[in-house]
């Protein structure tokens, strides 16, 4: 617990100051980058673990494919939707998934199953993950990004405090035995209160704007964070990766944002004034 205490304290001031003393984003779409390849090789570790046997082409692809989305711009904001030049990457990818099986030298066995993970790992990491970050960091600034943030950590809270204390129905016992429905519960209540206060502070957001926000992070952060659970459980492993001490790997720590990242940016779109 304190080794996670620690890692906390270190590195949540360290991301939010660069969040929010960076006007130029040039710091945010480098650490976003870093981010994003960090994820690949950890999901890469993951599909390894389960037995799909992902080579460095599969792994060099996911890369690209995620630093591209996450890197450019206009990839970033300006659409509503999917948009037709994230069509064109997604169809590019596509295509590119299949180059290790057509050229790549370890048979056609498992074909099917490689292309799904690579087609897959690249969704996760790259589109749902770090280029909704950087749209959400570039259409809504630092306060966007708090809006994201501090309701996850306020729903992991609540769900951990209020699973404990109250705790007897399993929510998914097959995926996490010891997360709850009253810990979710709680975390969701946690989450809508902690975004309705945040987005009066940071973005001037109406209350009911904010209770929208905060119900999509409460719902979609616990999916997230039982999605990434269900990949560790496949591939028999208890952590993605080592790299924050006490914490796992970045998957473990950002899993909560796979789709509530993507959610958030397009309620966004959806609102008017926001």
């Amino acid at each position: 617990m304190l080794t996670r205490l620690l890692s906390a304290a270190v590195l949540i001031p360290c991301v939010l100051g660069i969040i929010w003393f960076d006007p130029g984003d040039v710091s945010v779409t480098a650490l976003l980058c870093l981010i994003s390849v960090g994820l690949v090789y950890e999901y890469v570790g993951l599909a390894r673990a389960a037995g799909v046997p992902l080579g460095g082409g599969s792994r060099v692809l996911m890369c690209l494919a995620a630093v591209a989305w996450t890197a450019s711009p206009k990839l970033a904001v300006g659409f509503s939707g999917v948009g037709w030049l994230d069509g064109a990457a997604l169809v590019l990818l596509a295509c590119a998934s299949l180059i290790p099986i057509v050229f790549g030298r370890d048979g056609l066995d498992g074909a099917f199953a490689r292309a799904r993970s690579l087609l897959l790992g690249a969704v996760l990491c790259g589109w749902c993950l770090t280029r909704h970050l950087q749209a959400i960091h570039i259409d809504h600034g630092a306060g966007g990004i708090l809006l994201l943030l501090v309701p996850i950590w306020a729903c992991d809270s609540g769900a951990y405090f209020v699973g404990r204390a109250i705790g007897k129905h399993p929510l998914a016992p097959v995926v996490s035995p010891k997360k709850t429905w009253e810990g979710s519960v709680g975390g969701f209540v946690a989450s809508v209160v902690a975004a309705v206060l945040v987005g009066r502070w940071a973005l001037d957001l109406p209350v009911m704007t904010g209770v929208g926000a905060g119900a999509i992070i409460g719902v979609l952060g616990q999916y997230g964070d039982l999605a990434e659970s269900a990949l560790k459980r496949s591939a028999g492993v208890k952590d993605s990766g080592r790299l924050i001490p006490g914490h796992g790997g970045l998957l473990d720590r950002l899993d909560s944002l796979m789709f509530a990242a993507p959610a958030l940016y397009y309620y966004f779109l959806a609102v008017p004034g926001v």
